[in-house]
């Protein structure tokens, strides 16, 4: 997660950075410099963010990939990569 990412998903908990510090049991200079890009930022912390944030996550999501395509960055979901299917290619015919 991005700190750009990180800092709209707790906007849109409309939760104050004090509050969510509170909530992740961290200090809010911790989560001022997630924020900035200072200190990255730990999974755990971002899987408590999406619950956090609670049914609103679905359209966050749809949210940070327009963003991440408005700001230039690749459209690929961090936290689930996508699954690979390998393809088995054409039958062969017996000849």
């Amino acid at each position: 997660m991005t700190p750009q990412e990180f800092r709209l998903l707790r906007e849109r908990t409309l939760m104050s950075q004090k509050q969510v510090a509170r909530e992740l049991d961290v200090d809010t200079r911790t989560i001022q410099r997630w924020e900035a890009g200072v200190f990255p930022i730990p999974y755990s912390v971002t899987r408590m963010l999406k619950l956090l944030a609670g049914p609103y996550t679905a359209l966050t999501t749809f949210e940070l990939r327009v963003a991440r395509l408005l700001h230039g960055e690749p459209i690929v979901d961090r936290d689930f990569p996508p699954t690979r299917v390998k393809w088995p290619g054409p039958k062969r015919r017996n000849t």
